[in-house]
């Protein structure tokens, strides 16, 4: 194994460890099926091209691992595109936390609307309920005085 074939071995390993903590065992190949599950979600497709590069750097990693050669099959640029989507995953920047913040965004909205349409409704009952005390207030002072005027003229 060339040296460059080891360092992108080690650097693969580091990826895949990572994403078993984050998503269970499988780590680089689970991921990739969550991503092929929720393809055709618009946060998942566009970012396809973070898919094709972690299915490429799966790939060097599968002739490495299984290859009788001698040559090398990283690339520099095999090397950047790992680093790459590795901080992706340590910044929270990779698709599917972009996915799960997008869900959440959605279901804060639609809290939030919960919230107002059940304040507004709510706040619409007590506005009823005020309306009512106030009617009887002052229908209780219309009889109070009246009854007062009755026994003043009396």
């Amino acid at each position: 194994m060339v040296n460059i074939d080891m360092e992108f071995f080690s650097g693969y390993k580091r990826l895949d460890n990572t994403l078993k903590d984050m998503y269970g065992t499988g780590g680089v190949s689970r991921y990739i099926e969550l991503l092929e599950q929720n393809s055709g979600n618009p946060v998942i497709l566009k970012n396809w091209e973070f898919y094709r590069q972690l299915k490429h750097l799966r790939w060097v990693r599968n002739q490495i691992a299984h290859s009788n050669e001698s040559d090398s099959f990283t690339t520099d640029e095999d090397m950047e595109s790992l680093e790459r989507i590795y901080k992706s995953f340590l910044d929270r920047d990779d698709p599917m936390c972009l996915l799960k913040a997008e869900e959440e965004r959605k279901l804060r909205r639609t809290d939030t609307r919960l919230y107002i349409s059940k304040h507004r409704q709510s706040s619409s009952a007590d506005d009823g309920k005020n309306n009512f005390l106030a009617f009887a207030a002052i229908f209780l002072f219309l009889i109070i005085s009246f009854l007062v005027l009755i026994s003043i003229t009396s």
